[in-house]
């Protein structure tokens, strides 16, 4: 086990998400707020600037996360900084996971209140997973691969948790977790 050392201010501080090359993300916490820190192979601990946290990094060293000041998924790089991924029309989201090609997943509110798992890339922006439980019923995105496809839970119109698989030819697929009061499925 490395320490990755002390975190920018009096506090915790946590690891989250780690890319192929052995960068590291996560948040750490001052008496006032948390905010997302890269951890480099030199040793760095880096500030991404805004309240937030960070829960994954590509390769390539985009990171995404939750911007606690706006309530919004994130996508932060270091040409740009922090870039607002937005909602589905509701009032927060949180992403999750990016692939290597810059897609995101994570969930966003929707209109009517519930939360569902989206997809965002940067010719598309956001787009909706939906649930298998019907529109009223939760989703959440929790890891997505190469392919853009994104593995996740939702709420089945029982209420039950299930895992899923979502793909762009299928999309929402129930991984059939159908015997235990409570599936879910894990990135990395």
């Amino acid at each position: 086990m490395q320490d990755l050392g002390a975190s920018l201010a009096p506090g915790d501080s946590f690891a989250i998400g780690v890319n192929d090359l052995g960068e590291i993300v996560g948040e750490a916490l001052n008496t006032r707020n948390t905010f997302s820190v890269r951890w480099t192979k030199d040793g760095k601990v880096i500030n991404l600037g805004a309240p937030s946290e960070a829960f994954a990094i590509s390769g390539s060293g985009t990171i995404v996360g939750w911007d606690l000041a706006s309530d919004s998924a994130y996508r932060w790089t270091k040409a740009g900084g922090i870039q607002d991924l937005g909602t589905l029309a509701g009032t927060g989201s949180a992403a999750n996971d990016i692939n290597e090609v810059g897609q995101v997943t994570g969930s966003s509110f929707t209109t009517n209140g519930s939360s569902h798992a989206f997809l965002w890339t940067k010719q598309a922006g956001m787009q909706d997973l939906g649930s298998l439980g019907g529109s009223s019923r939760d989703s959440v995105g929790n890891a997505i691969n190469r392919l853009g496809q994104v593995a996740g839970q939702t709420t089945s119109s029982g209420g039950s948790q299930h895992p899923f698989l979502w793909t762009h030819d299928g999309g929402m697929e129930d991984l059939g977790v159908r015997k235990l009061s409570l599936g879910q499925s894990h990135g990395n």
